[in-house]
């Protein structure tokens, strides 16, 4: 297959397909009107696995891609966009105390705090001046996804940061 004159795969056209979105969209409700809750699969398809079942009014973890009518989570699973309070991935101003990050190569799941200090503090803006989101986290705690990265810090799936230098990638 080609693009813009380039012979691309079928994989790479999957790849492609997902649109990524400069930064993660937050405050996405569950608004799954077929039943109590909204179904997040693990690929986006009907028939994929359901790894949860989400309450409807329950906000969303952050939206990171959208694929022919699925979105993406920054969990790496998917749900249906008709389902939810999203009804278009374009977004022109960050939500409040949340700073765009580069998410290109995200999310990154499995690293862990390594920090000289024995700990490391996760901060509500990505530098030493932001306010403490959190007690300081000791080295060996797994991070739950980092979704992005701005000036030497990591963006966690919550939203805070934490510094690059304190964290081990795999």
């Amino acid at each position: 297959m080609m693009l813009g004159g380039i012979a691309v795969s079928p994989l790479m056209m999957e790849k492609v397909a997902i649109a990524q979105i400069s930064y993660p969209q937050y405050g996405v409700t569950a608004q799954h009107e077929g039943g109590n809750c909204l179904p997040v699969r693990s690929e986006p398809n009907p028939n994929a696995f359901m790894v949860a079942c989400v309450s409807n009014g329950s906000t969303l973890k952050p939206v990171v891609g959208e694929r022919n009518g699925w979105i993406q989570l920054n969990s790496g699973n998917w749900t249906w966009k008709n389902s939810t309070s999203l009804k278009a991935v374009t977004v022109s101003t960050p939500p409040p105390n949340r700073t765009p990050a580069s998410t290109a190569g995200f999310p990154i799941y499995g690293a862990t705090v390594q920090s000289p200090a024995g700990c490391s503090y996760a901060r509500k803006a990505p530098s030493t001046a932001g306010d403490l989101a959190s007690d300081c986290l000791p080295n060996s705690t797994e991070l739950k996804a980092l979704i992005g990265q701005q000036g030497g810090w990591y963006q966690l799936s919550s939203g805070n940061w934490i510094f690059g230098g304190n964290v081990r990638v795999p």
